[in-house]
């Protein structure tokens, strides 16, 4: 009875980057830690909040990992790029943030689980001069989708 925790500590740890693939585990393992953080993108249509179906499957797994270790608690952390005017982005990344947490909610996670907080464009992983020294635009663009992206943290357990 073993192989299906073998399957929730195999996705657990592609999601969160750990480095125990091809381990054998038991239900006293620790896979998780406080402040594990993991990097997405999750792809929303442009100035939208609607999440695109290509996310589903990740947000999907994240909800499987969570079912399972059900007394994670996950901040959602969404980020977007340096466009637009600083309350604009605030708001924008607070509805994405949002709009995940309630996909999971949809997945039956219970919203006690689940904090969603907006940075806008205040942590982002390229910053803004280093982009506008970048030659091309697609180049500009390329760091700029970077920095629109979603931290997951484990912020309890």
């Amino acid at each position: 009875m073993r192989k299906p925790y073998k399957v929730f500590f195999l996705v657990a740890s592609l999601l969160f980057g750990k480095e125990s693939l091809g381990q054998s585990f038991s239900l006293t393992d620790t896979v998780f830690q406080k402040d594990d953080t993991l990097r997405k993108t999750i792809y929303f249509d442009y100035d939208s909040f609607r999440l695109l179906p290509e996310s589903e499957l990740f947000l999907d797994s994240l909800a499987m990992v969570m079912h399972y270790f059900d007394s994670l608690i996950i901040q959602i952390e969404s980020n977007t790029d340096d466009r637009g005017s600083d309350e604009y982005n605030y708001q924008l990344s607070e509805r994405r943030a949002r709009a995940i947490k309630d996909y999971l909610m949809f997945r039956k996670i219970l919203p006690i689980h689940l904090v969603a907080v907006g940075n806008g464009e205040k942590d982002p992983l390229i910053p803004v001069k280093e982009i506008e020294a970048m030659k091309t635009e697609a180049e500009q663009e390329h760091a700029r989708a970077l920095n629109r992206q979603t931290v997951f943290r484990i912020i309890g357990f």
